[in-house]
């Protein structure tokens, strides 16, 4: 950007339009920093007080991210604000011409880093979770990204000297020597948007590579897949960004608004991908939370004990795993079909009548066993009423329920849990 083009007559500027995109580039730019702000803590939330805890290296990168995200929002507000930002040239016209270009400068330097930040982070994710020729790949995108998307931030700072003042003080018309111009400055930050949309490509294909060897059932297992593959839109939007790069050098600051918003929406995406696979913990809790009170209710026949507690005739209006009924019952992903003669072979001791416990057998594809298991004692009467007989109350008759105990027990796979994620 060399500055706004030269004084129009009114004759000319009537034929011109004089919309504004400024309040906008405002909305845009403070919409998608609460979405990222809104995913971005509900990750912590999941990792901290859900996860148990503690956060890592690349949670620290997605926060220094998240901090020149917002910071990036403001600045753009305070070019809008301040300056008239988002108005075509002939009706810009900003109190100081060479504060609005230092500023610029400064809102884009915020910006690439923010964007080579949260790509850095998913990638420390994935160090972690990965060995071997995958790692060595991840430290090569890591390395390269910030080399890249660095140089294309810090050259504009330098591209002239003797003063580098006159790298962003347009009005400067003398002195000083500018060793890099516009044109090469273009070309570099597009070379960079390009490798960043291929690193995007990249983070979002190698996560498949570590979900091979793991054993989770098929199902999971592509359901993490793509949540870890989200980076691919982050990759679109960084294709679509470095296509509008030359809109730059248009010659009218409207048509850079549209760049602005674009760049921001590649920081909020590649976050919002960074932080997907971590809410599959808040997805599992409520899940669990969900089949937990399901499977309270049917085992208790979802009628409390006024219908299936102490005194309840088994064959006649209990529940459907007892004796002369047959159904099932789910505990957590678990479903125990038993019928009658099933428990006709259970043990009676002083009128305790013992299910068999039940597992998940539904494995991975290492054929591992299941993650549920559980086991249901049913207390039922076999003593005349009014009787007492071990652990039996003396109320119950000959076939009463008693009791119900149910003890559920939780064993997980080798799953990303285990492995930090």
């Amino acid at each position: 950007m060399d500055g706004p083009p030269p004084p129009l007559t009114p004759e000319q500027l009537a034929l011109l339009p004089h919309d504004d995109r400024g309040p906008a580039l405002v909305a845009s730019a403070w919409t998608m920093t609460v979405f990222a702000s809104t995913f971005f803590a509900l990750r912590v939330w999941c990792k901290v007080w859900l996860g148990g805890r503690g956060l890592w290296w690349d949670d620290w990168i997605l926060i220094a991210s998240w901090a020149l995200l917002v910071i990036d929002a403001a600045l753009a507000t305070h070019l809008v604000d301040f300056y008239g930002y988002g108005k075509h040239s002939w009706d810009f016209m900003p109190p100081s011409i060479d504060d609005f270009f230092l500023n610029t400068l400064v809102r884009a330097t915020f910006t690439i880093t923010a964007i080579a930040w949260t790509k850095t982070a998913f990638a420390v994710t994935l160090l972690r979770l990965t060995e071997g020729w995958v790692k060595q790949v991840l430290w090569f995108i890591v390395i390269t990204v910030n080399l890249f998307l660095g140089l294309s931030a810090f050259l504009p700072w330098i591209k002239c000297t003797d003063p580098v003042e006159k790298s962003w003080k347009v009005t400067m018309t003398t002195g000083g020597d500018c060793w890099l111009n516009y044109n090469a400055i273009e070309k570099i930050s597009m070379f960079s948007g390009a490798w960043s949309a291929a690193a995007d490509f990249a983070l979002a294909i190698l996560p498949w590579t570590l979900l091979v060897g793991l054993q989770m059932k098929l199902q999971e297992k592509i359901g993490v897949g793509i949540a870890m593959s989200m980076g691919i839109l982050a990759g679109i939007a960084a294709i679509v960004k470095t296509a509008k790069l030359p809109l730059l050098a248009s010659g009218d600051l409207y048509d850079g608004v549209e760049l602005v918003i674009w760049d921001m929406t590649e920081i909020v995406v590649c976050m919002v991908a960074a932080c997907i696979p971590v809410l599959r913990v808040l997805v599992r809790e409520v899940r669990n939370t969900t089949r937990g009170r399901s499977s309270s209710g049917r085992a208790t026949g979802g009628y409390g004990t006024a219908r299936y507690g102490l005194g309840s005739q088994a064959g006649t209006n209990g529940p459907s795993w007892m004796p002369g009924w047959k159904g099932s019952s789910r505990n957590a992903g678990t479903v125990a079909s038993v019928t009658a003669s099933r428990l006709d072979n259970h043990k009676h001791r002083g009128g305790q009548m013992t299910s068999r416990s039940s597992r998940d057998s539904s494995g991975g594809e290492g054929g591992g066993a299941g993650d549920d298991w559980s086991e249901m004692n049913i207390i039922v009467s076999t003593a005349p009423k009014g009787e007492s007989n071990g652990h039996v109350a003396a109320l119950a008759g000959p076939g009463d329920i008693v009791r119900i105990q149910e003890v559920r027990v939780e064993s997980r796979r080798e799953s990303l849990d285990s492995r930090g994620l």
